[in-house]
């Protein structure tokens, strides 16, 4: 499965969409207040926060004992 993953990314060979690009370039560039760096450490912490927090939640249910790792009969 791995090797089929990493082949039909190989095989992919398409083509950049210039105008796609300029305009992600304008909508990022449009935010106020974030500079390029802004926008980066954005989308840095908006992927570190989704799984801590996902994480933190199956914890928290764990604990209180309200996860069951089998089924009630």
């Amino acid at each position: 499965m791995f090797w089929g993953a990493i082949s039909s990314i190989a095989a992919h060979g398409g083509e950049l969409d210039i105008h796609l690009l300029d305009w992600i370039k304008e909508v990022l560039d449009g935010v106020p207040g974030l500079g390029d760096w802004g926008v980066v450490a954005l989308t840095g912490g908006v992927i570190i926060v989704l799984p801590v927090g996902l994480l933190g939640l199956y914890l928290s249910q764990r604990k209180k004992g309200r996860y069951y790792s089998e089924p009630k009969v």
